[in-house]
């Protein structure tokens, strides 16, 4: 029988394709010298999924700005803010460490627009695209700013995503970063 456009392909071609998935993440890992890796993926066709060490914790780095974004919707979605909102762009923040101020380095940063928008204003869809597309850590900090992490974390509990995943702080702060005070994920908790 020819399989439908579209249709799921039968367990008896899915099995060993993730089998072999699995054994290749396993090659990657034993070859790599990385000290742990996680996969976790779910194929939204088939509903099948793989998970290898995904309850693992890793620092989040950049993709502590996809649970950001989400926030930033459900404040949209609240009515606290607007696409278009606009936020005044200041590169100070405060450590969650004793209220110490720190800087976003323009130089470890993925984006210039946002560090040239330094003391003008811009919309919250735009620091969002930065946040996003360009990996903007500045970007990233403005919006937390203006969200905050406990509305974040409100609205990853709320969507029942706050499972392996722990947002702590804003990025770039390192005197938490000393002080292991970081934004924390699972490759379960991003699926």
């Amino acid at each position: 029988m020819p399989k439908k456009e579209g249709s799921a392909p039968p367990t008896t071609e899915i099995v060993p394709r993730v089998r072999a998935l699995r054994e290749q993440i396993e090659k990657i890992e034993q070859e790599s010298g990385a000290k742990a890796i996680a996969v976790a993926l779910r194929d939204a066709e088939t509903g099948l999924e793989l998970h290898y060490h995904g309850d693992r914790w890793f620092h989040a780095a950049s993709t502590i700005k996809v649970p950001i974004l989400l926030g930033a919707f459900a404040a949209i979605n609240r009515g606290d803010l607007l696409p278009h909102s606009r936020v005044h762009v200041r590169n100070r923040f405060l450590s969650v460490v004793e209220n110490i101020p720190f800087r976003v380095e323009s130089g470890r940063d993925a984006n210039s627009a946002v560090h040239n928008a330094i003391g003008k204003m811009m919309r919250v869809d735009e620091l969002a695209y930065h946040m996003i597309t360009t990996s903007s850590n500045l970007a990233t900090n403005l919006l937390l700013g203006v969200i905050g992490s406990d509305a974040v974390n409100q609205t990853l509990k709320e969507l029942h995503v706050d499972e392996g995943i722990e947002l702590r702080r804003g990025v770039e702060d390192e005197l938490a970063f000393e002080k292991r005070i970081n934004n924390m994920v699972t490759a379960d908790g991003l699926l």
